[in-house]
């Protein structure tokens, strides 16, 4: 979209899914309860793999897809808890001697609805492979007969979400008690819009439902993917597994005196800089988003380069200064905004900048207390400004402030 008012109202009918009390309130519980289902399905792979490995990686995003459809549509999906029952009557599972071969789990059966968007989901992929990507995904939603059946589905799940939510809040839009998904919030956002303009809701709508699908479609995939590496890097840097776990443990003490689980309060209102710092170390390793895309509107001037008006500038994030010592510039072929704002965030050190290491995202203040700098070098792991991630964008706009 253009930077107009369609897209501005795109972004303004969804920015309350990123609100402090909805990200408290409905986000957090929803991630701890599926974690937890997560948690207890690897606790039955433990048992019947005797020390050893399994392959993670479908799990992990059946948790995301559990969690982010319960959140975004209110649908419970259970895709995890699934595959806990399938395996958690088993007594002993036909294992290979070597104990570095990974063990191999019967799988149950996915719900349609997890079939359902992972279908479409993965069809992205036809697009981005094809000379004439437009023409050939239109083409495959409408004759695939995979997908034609994901696409109905996918449209007739979020009209019944929607007339469900219509049902809430037709009657008392001011109950938000009641409001237990997105799919709710635009809903009870869109009748009280309505009744302050004197009009008649317009709940199904394109918009409403694209955005409600753009949430889900977005949210689970980097952020499972994102999770994916946050495993790969915990084993293979031990020593950062051990801080992590000592600085939770330190931070919250109830849970670990108890043995217990923080509560999502616990977690949510809880600062750990170890913790940021290992999110924002794991977003600059592992470039879930290799490059940020934008069209420039004007004809401008990059570095002395000319880039016409309706360029594709393709901004790699896995590259120089990133994960490489950062290229010479001629500073005289900067503009005077970048010459001003280059000193805000600070510069990695070149002999481990491809090293993980949280620590460099952590400064230690006069006092002894050690704290999270997040313009400690560069990273840009979903984009800044209005066209950045919404959840990133909107999430620490509301923080800040409420901060």
């Amino acid at each position: 979209m253009q930077s107009n008012d369609t897209f501005r109202a795109h972004r303004h009918l969804i920015k309350d899914t990123m609100s402090p009390h909805f990200v408290y309130d409905v986000v957090g519980p929803a991630l701890h309860e599926s974690t937890m289902d997560l948690v207890a399905l690897w606790k039955e792979k433990m048992r019947l793999a005797e020390g050893r490995p399994f392959n993670a990686e479908k799990d992990i995003i059946r948790n995301l897809v559990d969690v982010i459809i319960r959140v975004t549509f209110g649908y419970d999906l259970g895709a995890i808890e699934k595959q806990r029952r399938c395996i958690s009557n088993l007594d002993k599972l036909n294992l290979p001697s070597n104990v570095d071969e990974p063990a191999i789990f019967p799988i149950a059966e996915d719900p349609d609805a997890y079939t359902s968007v992972r279908t479409l989901v993965d069809s992205l992929h036809i697009a981005q492979n094809s000379p004439i990507p437009r023409q050939h995904l239109t083409f495959a939603l409408k004759f695939y007969p995979s997908l034609r059946a994901a696409w109905n589905w996918k449209n007739n799940m979020i009209r019944d979400r929607l007339d469900e939510a219509w049902r809430k809040f037709s009657q008392n839009a001011d109950q938000d008690d009641k409001v237990k998904c997105a799919t709710d919030l635009l809903v009870q956002r869109e009748v009280q819009m309505a009744k302050k303009d004197n009009r008649p809701p317009q709940y199904h709508t394109i918009a409403i439902r694209d955005e409600l699908f753009g949430i889900f479609a977005a949210g689970h995939e980097t952020t499972a993917t994102t999770l994916c590496w946050s495993v790969k890097y915990l084993t293979e840097y031990p020593e950062v597994q051990r801080k992590l776990r000592a600085a939770l443990r330190a931070t919250h003490k109830r849970a670990a005196a108890s043995g217990d689980v923080p509560s999502p309060p616990e977690i949510l209102r809880t600062s750990v800089p170890y913790l940021d710092a290992f999110i924002e170390e794991l977003l600059r390793c592992c470039t879930t988003v290799p490059t940020v895309i934008r069209m420039a509107t004007r004809d401008t001037v990059i570095l002395g380069h000319h880039i016409p008006k309706g360029t594709d500038v393709l901004m790699l994030t896995n590259g120089p200064s990133y994960l490489s010592p950062a290229m010479l510039v001629d500073e005289s072929k900067r503009s005077k905004g970048s010459q001003d704002s280059k000193d805000r965030y600070g510069v990695w050190d070149d002999a481990d900048i491809r090293h993980f290491k949280p620590e460099r995202w952590l400064v230690q203040e006069k006092k002894g207390n050690v704290t999270f700098n997040n313009r400690a070098g560069p990273g840009n792991p979903y984009g800044f400004g209005l066209r950045g991630c919404f959840g990133v964008f909107y999430l620490t706009e509301h923080l800040d402030g409420a901060n």
